[in-house]
């Protein structure tokens, strides 16, 4: 009787919080569609930060990877979510600013995450800001890092609710 008293209480310890979890995560049990919406047209291959595709490539697989079933191309789905990007024109080149500084790069500078219920049932869920800080103010996240901290950063928004551990960028 104790034994199996013991192992519904650790069952029930290990499932709860797991289904908490899914039922925070808007996209846990349906796919939703997301659309990266760059304002115009896709910025070009960049020489120091990288390419844009790499960032919503890293985006989608740190979603998929913390438990949102997330893609670009389904067709009709209870929920989107547009991330609306905010193009940083003029960001250094150089690794370390020097006497001329290069300016002729770009990335990302920002970006708003919105959720569209496309479905009467679907429970709002909040827009969430995502303004990335390098430690260094001169410096920028490439797309691969902005992508990534983005990803993070809904995650403990949305799911975590703005509690625990804050992700953190590391700028190069």
């Amino acid at each position: 009787m104790r034994t199996s008293l013991t192992s519904l209480v650790l069952a029930a310890a290990i499932v709860l919080p797991a289904a908490a979890l899914a039922q925070a995560n808007p996209c846990a049990e349906n796919t939703c569609k997301v659309i990266f919406d760059w304002g115009g047209t896709i910025p070009d291959v960049d020489k120091r930060f990288g390419a844009p595709s790499t960032m919503e490539s890293t985006f989608l697989g740190t979603l998929g990877s913390a438990g949102w079933k997330v893609s670009p191309s389904v067709a009709t789905t209870p929920l989107t979510m547009t991330v609306r990007l905010t193009k940083q024109e003029r960001a250094m080149c150089d690794q370390m600013s020097g006497v001329n500084p290069d300016m002729s790069c770009h990335t990302v500078s920002r970006a708003a995450i919105i959720f569209t219920a496309n479905d009467s049932t679907q429970k709002p869920v909040p827009r969430v800001e995502v303004a990335p800080h390098c430690s260094d103010p001169k410096s920028n996240p490439t797309f691969v890092q902005f992508g990534q901290y983005a990803a993070e950063y809904v995650t403990y928004m949305i799911v975590n609710e703005g509690k625990g551990q804050r992700p953190s960028l590391k700028c190069r």
